[in-house]
């Protein structure tokens, strides 16, 4: 009952917390999480991002952003050299391994489509301030990949650059 109290309490809390940043868009129905919202950041950028807590964890939040690689992209990784897709590739990932995220490339690391960026918060460390954190490392991470592809293939037509969050 404790932990049920707790959980519901913390759950109004990041929806309040997420609102007031003007971040809250939706409430997600899903049987694995005791929470699950949709969150979008930065506000009207149309990039969106998942909050929830997994039911498998009553003291862990989790935050996760996902980057689709563009098709234009994508093409032109695929029509790289094999050698010199890796180390662009290997490129990318020795940027991300020091950031505060996690990240996980699908379907394969070297063949990417999707970049997955994930923070997770324990609730004896959880306040807005390190919500708003792992929200923003989150997004630096998908940015530094976006710009690496365009740095490297230009910008893709079907797409436009997204602005830093903060300067």
């Amino acid at each position: 009952m404790y932990m049920t109290k707790k959980i519901d309490e913390m759950s109004k809390q990041i929806k309040t917390w997420l609102a007031e940043e003007g971040m809250y868009q939706d409430k997600v129905a899903d049987d694995k999480t005791y929470f699950h919202f949709i969150g979008e950041s930065p506000q009207s950028s149309g990039q969106l991002f998942e909050l929830f807590q997994p039911k498998y964890r009553e003291d862990l939040i989790v935050i996760i952003r996902d980057l689709m690689i563009s098709s234009e992209h994508l093409e032109k990784l695929r029509e790289m050299d094999a050698i010199e897709r890796k180390e662009f590739l290997w490129d990318i990932k020795f940027g991300l391994l020091f950031r505060k995220s996690s990240f996980n490339m699908t379907p394969y690391a070297d063949n990417p489509c999707r970049i997955d960026f994930r923070r997770e918060i324990y609730y004896d460390g959880l306040n807005k301030n390190k919500l708003m954190e792992a929200i923003k490392e989150n997004y630096r991470c998908s940015l530094f990949v976006i710009w690496k592809l365009i740095e490297r293939f230009g910008k893709a037509v079907s797409e436009t650059e997204p602005s830093p969050m903060f300067g």
